[in-house]
Formats: C-alpha cells, structure tokens, sequence
C-alpha cells in the first residue's frame, strides 16, 4: 500500500492551483429563478402588491443567505472544506480515490469517496452539473452507479 498523501490542511497554506469547480451552500440558480418570476409578477400580473413583496423577499434571502464554500475541484485533487473552521479542509488526491458515489436521499445529496486506504469521506452538498462533469471526466470508471429495476 503507497503513503497517503490526502490530509487536513489549512487552506491558506495550500499552493496555488486552478479552481475547475466550486460548489457554495448558496443557490444562486434558485434565486435568481425565484427573483425572475417575482418581478414578472410585479410587473405584468393584476397581483402587483404581491410580486413586489416577493421580490423584495426574495432579494433579502439572496443578500442575507451566507454563502461558505464546501467543495472546490482542481485538475489533481478535490479540497472539501469544513463548515465549522474557515481555513481548514481534506484535501483528497484524485490518484487515490478508488471509487465515489453520489447519493440522494428525500433530505439530502452526499458525495461519498473511497479513498485506497479504506477510509470514506463523505460530503454534503447541493449537486451541480459542472460537478458531475468534473468526476465523470476525471474519474468515470471509478463510479459506483446503483441498478435500477424495471417494474
């Protein structure tokens, strides 16, 4: 078995590198949907009052949501943050990632990886695309799809 090179690091310390994905806990999608049919509410429906007041809703969420970083992707490894500490994250090697997963539950999403070790890291997080383009373009054949059966 080969050195484990994937740790906790401080963020700061890290060299710098080419961000190819980062995933935040703030929709901007969903708010910028929510504040597109807000304001066609306010302005071409009978209900004014009521697209005005959603859309002044709408842009407190979008201002007073906080918006930390969870995961960011570069072209060798894969750096998830902690929630708790500002500076501090895993930072996993993509060479000794020996499977991953996606899972969706009716509460949740997680990215689980297998590192060669044995150890899994699991990560909660709101899926993207662009995520999903990243693990399938790096690690496709290191995916563990679950089958579905046709009833």
């Amino acid at each position: 078995m080969s050195e484990k090179k994937s740790r906790a690091v401080r963020i700061s310390s890290l060299e710098e590198h080419k961000t190819l994905v980062k995933i935040t806990t703030k929709p901007y999608a969903t708010f910028v949907t929510l504040l597109i049919v807000t304001v066609y509410i306010s302005v071409f429906d009978n209900m004014r009052i009521y697209g005005i007041v959603l859309t002044i809703l709408t842009l407190l969420l979008l201002v007073s949501t906080p918006n930390k970083i969870i995961l960011t992707a570069a072209d060798r490894f894969i750096i998830i943050y902690d929630q708790k500490t500002k500076d501090q994250g895993t930072l996993i090697y993509l060479s000794e990632i020996v499977s991953w997963r996606y899972i969706i539950t009716r509460k949740t999403e997680e990215l689980l990886l297998i590192l060669n070790d044995g150890e899994e890291i699991a990560c909660p997080l709101i899926m993207t695309k662009k995520l999903m383009r990243y693990l399938r373009d790096k690690m496709e054949a290191k995916e563990i799809r679950e089958k579905r059966s046709i009833l």
